[in-house]
């Protein structure tokens, strides 16, 4: 056949070939059909090739992360300036009975008790290995209430990993124990108060409803809506809510601006911490940065809120104060060539009653106590392998006798 004869089939193709590419390029630009499963299938191809050992149960590599180099499991640096009590950590804890789970270690680092945190028995929307586990909290009688992101679940788990209750839904970043017996937490944009016996929810706190529009808080919270004359487009994560605490009687006095029930929340795309009044909402007090990409204010006895700041990529973090009344903000604690410190997400702290600081450096898969001067008094790594840690969510110190006599005595899970 001559090429003559071929012609019009050659540019029959050419026209379907360049036709798509057009199409292609409109429906990307303006969003039409297919861009949608476009994107999702270029993502998930992505994502697989980034992550396929995870994902073929070989290795759990959305869960490691860099570690320092020369990193120890547990290392003392000095035992003098320990604060007494046990120390509760969780984060991934591959190779044992669950994906995930949370550990107690005395002060020689020792594993006193292994909570498994297993998702495939709470939760039935994901594999374990694409979830990651949140928020946590540890209780007396030795059960643990849990988030996460992925697992769609709030859940309490008892001493030796048996589901006392569960609830379904997006719960995610923080579980915070309330003076009253309550619960909260986020879910998607909503703040969640539930019963801490059963997991009923008892109120849901709409963002947008009861917090933006019926304080007319839109020029400060809609800062990142996209430019549309007639509809409200939201730009990726506006707000990303990542964290909830309620003011307690017992420190109360030290913030007289506030009330007991007020709310402390966190909103990182903002670089905003916020007070809201705990019975309307309202927004009594609120600061955008000096952090930047900011997580786990707290109150504190001394009427400050400390706060982790996170300095995504800016290759340093800190622990940060400020004082509401005052405005006068101070950096607690910033890591230097003897005490590295740098998690550019996640991470929570906690201030001891002697001043030391329990620092969870989550993107280096670390727990560090570290002393006023920024001295280590202590360091404890999740470690994976010679390079790798694997992530740790939350640490938390507890106080001797904490536990409830015999509530940890159970035959830990088969590994």
């Amino acid at each position: 056949m001559r090429v003559r004869d071929r012609l019009p089939a050659f540019l029959f193709v050419f026209a379907l070939v360049f036709g798509a590419f057009i199409y292609g390029f409109a429906a990307n630009r303006w969003e039409l059909w297919p861009a949608d499963l476009l994107h999702m299938a270029f993502n998930s191809t992505t994502d697989f090739a980034k992550y396929w050992k995870n994902d073929l149960h070989i290795e759990p590599t959305r869960n490691l992360v860099p570690a320092y180099p020369g990193s120890k499991r547990f290392v003392v640096y000095d035992k003098s300036e320990m604060e007494p009590g046990p120390i509760f950590i969780s984060g991934l804890s591959w190779g044992r009975s669950a994906y995930f789970g949370a550990v107690l270690l005395n002060d020689k680092g020792e594993e006193l008790h292994y909570w498994p945190v297993d998702f495939k028995q709470i939760s039935t929307e994901r594999n374990p290995e694409n979830i990651f586990l949140h928020g946590i909290a540890v209780f007396p009688d030795g059960s643990i209430i849990i988030d996460s992101d992925g697992g769609r679940v709030l859940a309490r788990i008892g001493p030796c990993g048996k589901t006392i209750w569960k609830t379904p839904g997006d719960f995610t970043h923080v579980v915070s124990p309330s003076y009253d017996g309550t619960l909260w937490s986020w879910k998607e944009d909503h703040i969640m108060q539930n019963d801490m016996k059963t997991g009923r929810v008892l109120k849901s706190i709409s963002l947008e409803k009861d917090i933006v529009k019926r304080h007319h808080l839109e020029g400060l919270f809609w800062m990142h809506t996209l430019e549309d004359e007639t509809k409200l487009l939201y730009g990726p994560d506006p707000y990303h809510e990542n964290d909830v605490e309620v003011l307690g009687p017992d420190l109360a006095r030290a913030f007289p601006e506030f009330s007991v029930g007020d709310l402390l929340v966190s909103f990182r795309s903002l670089n905003m911490v916020a007070v809201l009044d705990g019975k309307t909402y309202a927004l009594k007090w609120h600061q955008i940065g000096p952090w930047h990409r900011q997580h786990d204010p707290d109150f504190q006895p001394d009427g400050t809120i400390s706060i982790f700041n996170n300095n995504m990529g800016l290759k340093h973090s800190e622990i940060v104060d400020i004082n509401p009344a005052t405005g006068a903000y101070k950096v607690l604690f910033r890591g230097n060539s003897k005490a590295p410190f740098y998690s550019w997400r996640r991470g929570k702290h906690q201030i001891l009653p002697n001043g030391h600081i329990v620092v969870t450096e989550t993107e280096h898969g670390r727990v560090f106590e570290m002393d006023a001067q920024g001295n280590l008094v202590w360091e404890f790594n999740n470690v994976f392998d010679k390079t790798r840690n694997g992530v740790v969510n939350s640490a938390i110190h507890l106080k001797p006798g904490y536990f409830k006599p015999g509530v940890l005595n159970c035959t830990p899970p088969t590994e």
